[in-house]
């Protein structure tokens, strides 16, 4: 696909993607874009010896070339930090691979098939430099990203069922708070949980961010009916865990760490809670002035006369 040689929305997106990593000056940043080239060109080399694509009639073919550019750039990214650091891994620096994504106008799923197959495509330029595809791929951590880009895609639809069931009661404000209990979410996961977590971690996370947005809710919905009396917070817990196949004991441990992180982003952030927080606050503020009002003195204190 001779797609750089022609103008074309192709084109224009290649650019901004290479547009879109950048290094902190002029050199550094030409040394990015050499290094680049200089993958591109194996790629192509070894892609026109090479037989039919590994995934040929699964992808449209301008979706492909934009993975197989955004693959290459992420490659680049990693090497070229790798080299800026002395060897040692720094995956912040530069462009994220969300952003590298974003640009390229594909998804994280497509970019991870695609990236294997690039990485593969270039083991003769590793092999010439000392290195091997197997040991980028474990420098760049590409098992790992793949299989969080796959469970993090279950665990979204998981939130979602269990949200249309929990909060389906939220009218207008639904798709508000679906949007922010997924960040919150998502905030729970990078601040409580390891870089790569497992499933079951994950999913232990989800009864507690249910167990606010509830506990913020005007009613309860009717799955949760039940849980009412003394003990109310931690049977509302025990459901939502039961719910959503997650370990109760478990979810309770992390609870608290999950209250001190969301409980005033959330109150804050949806107005009509933000307005029932306003009323209780106002409210005690009444009662706090009311009870000031009738306290008496047993004697008087005379702030004229009175002398030390």
């Amino acid at each position: 696909m001779d797609a750089l040689n022609s103008s074309s929305p192709l084109v224009e997106k290649i650019s901004f993607l290479l547009k879109e990593v950048k290094y902190g000056d002029a050199i550094a940043q030409e040394g990015f874009l050499q290094l680049y080239r200089e993958l591109r060109d194996n790629y192509e080399c070894q892609e026109s010896a090479s037989s039919a694509s590994d995934y040929a009639g699964e992808q449209d073919e301008e979706v492909k070339y934009l993975c197989t550019q955004a693959s290459l750039l992420f490659v680049a990214r990693v090497l070229f930090a790798a080299k800026a650091q002395g060897g040692e891994k720094v995956p912040n620096l530069g462009c994220p691979v969300s952003r590298i994504v974003a640009a390229a106008g594909i998804n994280l799923l497509d970019f991870f098939r695609e990236v294997n197959v690039v990485v593969s495509k270039l083991s003769s330029y590793f092999e010439a430099r000392g290195g091997s595809s197997r040991l980028f791929a474990q420098q760049a951590q590409l098992k790992e990203n793949s299989e969080t880009v796959v469970v993090m895609g279950l665990l979204a639809k998981k939130y979602k069922d269990n949200f249309s069931m929990f909060l389906h009661q939220l009218d207008c404000y639904k798709q508000i708070v679906l949007k922010l209990g997924w960040n919150a979410f998502l905030v729970l996961r990078i601040k409580l949980l390891s870089s790569f977590p497992d499933v079951v971690s994950c999913v232990e996370l989800l009864p507690c961010v249910f167990a606010i947005l509830v506990g913020h809710a005007p009613r309860l919905p009717d799955c949760l009916s039940h849980v009412s009396g003394a003990e109310y917070r931690s049977a509302l817990l025990k459901s939502l865990s039961d719910i959503c196949k997650a370990d109760y004991g478990r979810v309770q441990a992390r609870i608290p760490s999950v209250e001190a992180l969301l409980s005033q982003i959330l109150t804050s952030a949806v107005p009509e809670w933000r307005e029932a927080a306003s009323n209780a606050q106002l409210e005690s503020n009444l009662a706090n002035a009311t009870a000031a009002e009738k306290c008496t003195f047993t004697g008087v204190v005379d702030l004229v006369s009175s002398k030390e």
